[in-house]
């Protein structure tokens, strides 16, 4: 016969931890619910303002925009080259799309890269499987979308392929899908299929930064933010890109000329 004390003590252990495993349960649905959330509301779920001054550089007016790792490369901003940020953490590239076409039109760049596309499918991938087959879709509707106010306002559009996701943290693995990884590798093989239209260009990040498919860890700060040794990796290739790409037609505009 169990003594009573130890049939206690093991009765409440287990109460314990059925108690744990339901509140576990409860913070991943209540964390996947908002993270859903965030990636439908119309606008990122963190805003930020932006100076209106350009660097006093020679070469075309770049501005960089998307997501929090365009927000990180602010700090890291490359000294040679005219080049602005609009990055917002959190930001899905179809949330990028509401303001696009304006932040275009208020800075008058001469080029316009785009780091986006990683919360959609990190959201679309806690989702339902409608949900997640839907997201490449939806990425291709954005990037279809700044493609046309890019050409409405005479920019470049130089599309990034999207930089792949770290391995989680054992903390995040509870609320991780490691299918993300092959969303990414898909939306990524689409960019790069893609048809070359006067005005715009691939810069395949991806590949410069985890040419296995894995990002190495001196590039990964925490599962989808850089370093800043990953953001040297990434000025090299935009400073590449615009030497290889000194006179793209963009409407009435030349990607070599300085605004």
């Amino acid at each position: 016969m169990i003594p009573r004390r130890t049939f206690v003590v093991t009765a409440v252990a287990a109460a314990l931890a059925v108690l744990a495993v339901g509140g576990a349960l409860a913070a991943r649905e209540l964390y996947v619910a908002g993270k859903l959330a965030d990636a439908a509301a119309p606008e990122a779920p963190v805003q930020r303002t932006f100076g209106a001054a350009w660097p006093d550089r020679p070469g075309p007016r770049v501005l960089l925009i998307g997501d929090s790792r365009v927000a990180d490369w602010r700090h890291h901003l490359p000294a040679d080259l005219a080049v602005a940020e609009r990055g917002l953490p959190g930001e899905t590239a179809r949330q990028l799309t509401g303001r696009f076409e304006a932040a275009l039109r208020e800075a008058r760049p001469a080029v316009v890269v785009v780091q986006a596309g990683i919360n959609d499918l990190v959201a679309a991938s806690l989702g339902d499987a409608d949900h997640q087959r839907s997201a490449a879709a939806d990425l291709r509707s954005a990037f279809a979308l700044m493609a046309d106010a890019a050409a409405e306002t005479g920019t470049c559009l130089v599309l990034t392929t999207i930089v792949p996701p770290a391995e989680p943290s054992l903390l995040r693995r509870a609320v991780w899908n490691p299918a993300v990884t092959d969303h990414v590798a898909a939306a990524n093989d689409a960019l790069r299929r893609l048809a070359d239209p006067p005005g715009v260009a691939v810069l395949d990040l991806a590949e410069r930064l985890a040419p296995a498919g894995d990002l190495p860890d001196a590039f990964r700060r925490d599962t989808l933010h850089l370093t800043p040794a990953a953001y040297a990796r990434m000025n090299d290739a935009l400073r590449g890109h615009l030497a290889d790409h000194p006179t793209h037609s963009c409407g009435d505009r030349d990607a070599s000329a300085a605004l």
